[in-house]
């Protein structure tokens, strides 16, 4: 159950923050589009797919785009959560999928020339901004790859020049027009992309960021109303965070930064871990995670929850516990590639990219062409229990290398802080927590999945004190059923979320049989569940789906009338905790589901 309190009160405060001035942060939909393909090393003619997360599940759809795209891959979509424009590093195409005026080119030079049938190369090679409080204008940033022919090494490539270009997509009957290109930002050696950008404390403006090539340097950039200003290099420290193959990225509350870069097979991979100040943009208290597993494709990305962040290591996956008091200790493997190929052999689905999805969850591409992606299902809990699926969101495309470059878009102001100074505030947070459980000892961790929480307040259930840790973890006395509310504030409202959880209840209930994925939505439910089956060809024949109480009893029936889709009206059965059992010629799954 879920409940909101002070309703008068906080309705009152809105309006009176209203009349004063104060403006309600909005969460942006930019990142609603994903697009993918279509060069690769079997099908040179294939084609384009489109992921559009504005339906539940996620929609996915195969198109012919023209545009190809290898590693750098930006896209932005306007507050409608429709596709405005999007670039593979070497043009600029609008929602139609042809050039957008003056965007038939970018980033001219030797080596891009040899990538214009392709898509350029460099992972992170491209970040779109919306420009803040110009309605329809974008900034567009991007990498250019330089070649050097009289290199001491010999013929090599370096990037030299970070550039923005600016799009309004007002113009040319709303497929917008590239007012600007080519603007030059940093003539310098830098390292391979990882362009990233996060929300300034003000709720407005962006800050952008780039490592260099030689040492710890970053370089730090602000977009405000004004346009872009150069805000200068730092330096953190002289801990030997090396340049390489991989990804940087903000945790989404924006108080943490990340580098990791995948060097060589024999000098290892680099974990660069540093706080950042969202009001100065400086880094700090810097953490260098080493390790060598002899990878050569290395991503990264940060669970919505900003807990727990995530090493994709080609063939391993790793989980760092940012809230660790020493986060080298918390990092350890939780994922081991399984050994699936494509048709052809040397095509492997092993573990390339990372991006956090707009529905929470974390998708990780292939260093090859793919048809599949990985996913981690539920970042913000740890371990194994944040369900790594592997080649489990199926493409209907080859996908060769790509995965786009979002922000987070859903960070608002730093409330109270210095530079909260524009009369924006958050809006009134909405409180969500999930949970794991270690049976043997009737403990339970829970973690925050709250949206713009600033204080937490945790009821256990049991006549226990109360908590006000952001993720606690509590020990009960005995087992049973506890009703778990999380009381949640921020400086415009409150918000409590009330789940029945049951402790002591094993887990071992939950199933999956080999090849097949299940998807079961919405979770907790107070009406209809539905559940899908799917393996590598697609659907799964299903028979019937069974629900039983925790005593076993059998409560709900239903024979299926489609292949892998099962809807259930629960709407008649009392609030609780249940099991379902999914049937074809065997089991096929099984798992947990609560009734509200």
């Amino acid at each position: 159950m879920k409940y909101t309190h002070i309703m008068l009160a906080l309705l009152c405060c809105i309006l009176w923050r209203t009349a004063a001035g104060q403006t309600i942060f909005e969460r942006g939909k930019y990142d609603h589009r994903w697009l993918f393909g279509s060069f690769s090393l079997t099908i040179p003619t294939a084609s384009n797919a489109s992921m559009n997360f504005n339906s539940n599940p996620v929609h996915v759809t195969q198109g012919y785009y023209g545009a190809r795209f290898d590693a750098t891959n930006a896209s932005v979509c306007n507050a409608e959560r429709q596709l405005q424009f999007y670039t593979n590093g070497i043009g600029i195409a609008s929602r139609t999928h042809q050039p957008m005026q003056n965007g038939e080119r970018i980033n001219p030079g030797e080596y891009t020339d040899d990538w214009v049938e392709i898509g350029n190369p460099i992972i992170q090679g491209a970040m779109i901004i919306p420009s803040p409080e110009r309605d329809g204008e974008y900034h567009l940033f991007y990498s250019e790859r330089t070649a050097i022919s009289n290199h001491p090494d010999g013929y090599t490539s370096f990037v030299l020049d970070l550039k923005y270009a600016v799009i309004d997509m007002g113009m040319n009957n709303r497929l917008g027009r590239v007012l600007e290109k080519e603007i030059s930002l940093i003539q310098d050696t830098l390292d391979f992309g990882k362009i990233t950008a996060t929300r300034h404390g003000n709720g407005r403006d962006w800050w952008i960021v780039v490592p260099y090539f030689d040492g710890d340097y970053y370089h730090r950039f602000l977009l405000d109303d004004r346009g872009v200003h150069d805000m200068g290099m730092v330096f953190t420290t002289d801990m030997d965070m090396r340049p390489g193959v991989g990804q940087a990225v903000f945790s989404p509350d924006g108080s943490k930064y990340i580098n990791f870069s995948s060097l060589s097979v024999s000098e290892g991979q680099f974990v660069g871990v540093y706080n950042f100040d969202r009001c100065t943009g400086n880094l700090s208290n810097p953490r260098l995670i080493t390790y060598n597993d002899t990878a050569y494709a290395a991503g990264v990305a940060i669970s919505e929850n900003g807990r727990f962040a995530y090493i994709s290591s080609y063939t391993h996956l790793y989980q760092i516990d940012l809230d660790a008091e020493d986060i080298a200790e918390s990092f350890h493997k939780i994922a081991d590639y399984d050994g699936y190929w494509e048709e052809i052999e040397f095509l492997q689905t092993t573990f390339f990219m990372a991006q956090l999805t707009p529905d929470g969850r974390i998708f990780i591409n292939s260093p090859n062409s793919a048809r599949y992606l990985h996913s981690v299902e539920h970042p913000n809990r740890r371990g194994v229990a944040s369900d790594f699926r592997q080649h489990s969101v199926h493409l209907p495309v080859w996908n060769q290398l790509t995965l786009p470059n979002f922000p987070y878009y859903g960070l608002g102001p730093l409330d109270g802080s210095p530079c909260d100074t524009l009369n924006i505030n958050n809006p009134a947070p909405v409180a969500d927590f999930e949970y794991t459980q270690d049976t043997t000892a009737l403990a339970v961790e829970f973690f925050d999945a709250s949206f713009y929480a600033y204080a937490w307040v945790w009821d256990f259930g049991d006549g226990s004190a109360s908590s006000s840790e952001h993720h606690p973890v509590h020990s009960y006395a005995q087992d049973g059923a506890c009703e778990v509310c999380l009381t949640v504030s921020n400086v415009t409202g409150v918000d409590t979320y009330c789940e029945s959880i049951y402790v002591g209840v094993s887990s071992t209930q939950e199933y999956v049989a080999e090849g097949v994925e299940v998807r079961v939505w919405p979770n907790p439910t107070a009406s209809v569940l539905h559940i899908r089956l799917l393996n590598l060809e697609g659907l799964v024949n299903v028979s019937h789906v069974l629900l039983r109480d925790l005593q076993g009893r059998e409560v709900l029936r239903q024979v299926s009338s489609s292949m892998g889709d099962m809807s259930l009206d629960v709407s008649a059965l009392p609030a609780g905790l249940y099991i379902y059992e999914v049937y074809g010629d065997r089991l096929l799954a099984s798992g947990k589901v609560v009734k509200r």
